[in-house]
């Protein structure tokens, strides 16, 4: 019964009284680790990756108008302080950063093997 609730959709009606509840919210806060908000893979559709997209672009045009604005001397221009839109997050991509720590680990070690071998002894 567990799993057929946790699958259910967040916008389902059963979701929106969860949250709707005080004690439940008192208990999500209280267990709210801070980690940036992703959705989750099973309801990023297609529709979900084309607005992303136009969210991201709309901040890209933001940031141009803003760099647009002609300002005084001595003054820097406004910036755009939007974030991309979060997408979900995946094994695919720890895998991928983990990869490019290594590689980048035995770029270190080529150009540096006497830190390697420092590292190594301790």
């Amino acid at each position: 019964m567990l799993r057929l609730i946790d699958g259910l959709p967040s916008a389902s009606r059963f979701q929106a009284a969860i949250l709707k509840d005080p004690e439940i919210a008192r208990i999500l806060v209280e267990q709210d680790t801070g980690g940036e908000y992703a959705p989750p893979l099973e309801e990023y559709d297609a529709h979900l990756v084309a607005l992303s997209a136009i969210h991201d672009r709309l901040g890209d045009v933001a940031q141009a108008v803003l760099s647009s604005i002609p300002v005084d001397k001595g003054k820097s221009t406004p910036k755009y302080r939007g974030k991309p839109y979060a997408r979900p997050h995946t094994a695919v991509e720890d895998i991928r950063e983990e990869m490019a720590r290594e590689a980048g680990q035995m770029l270190i070690n080529w150009f540096t093997p006497h830190a390697a071998e420092h590292v190594a002894a301790e």
